[in-house]
């Protein structure tokens, strides 16, 4: 009787434990540059940012557009390499300084981490 008790509380713990686990290993994996390459070449991603909804697309030879409200502003993007694994880097003119995120994904959901501090952009991959 104290086996069955037993494995009630330890199997569900386990289990708790090994998702948790799991979860947290996924959540350090940033995306190298050949996966942001292929995640971004023309599509489109929607996102809110303090409650004002925008879209960007990325088109596979480099140009970007950024859409909110009602405003476009277009760029340049670039997955890059650097010692620590993969970069999305992007470029708004009139300034010439690209700036770089590390980059996530699960699922259709991706984020952009900017590498120099600031704020977590959170988007949705639409369908092609």
């Amino acid at each position: 009787m104290a086996g069955i008790a037993l494995r009630r509380v330890f199997l569900p713990a386990l289990l708790c434990l090994s998702v948790f686990a799991s979860g947290a290993l996924a959540a350090d994996d940033y995306l190298s540059a050949e996966q942001i390459e292929a995640v971004l070449s023309d599509r489109v991603v929607r996102g809110n940012q303090d409650g004002v909804e925008w879209r960007q697309s990325f088109s596979a030879g480099g140009a970007t557009i950024f859409s909110q409200s009602g405003r476009e502003s277009p760029g340049r993007w670039a997955a890059r390499s650097d010692a620590e694994g993969g970069l999305y880097c992007s470029l708004w003119p009139p300034s010439e300084r690209w700036d770089c995120y590390r980059m996530r994904q699960d699922g259709d959901s991706i984020s952009w981490e900017p590498q120099e501090g600031g704020d977590l952009w959170l988007g949705e991959l639409l369908p092609r």
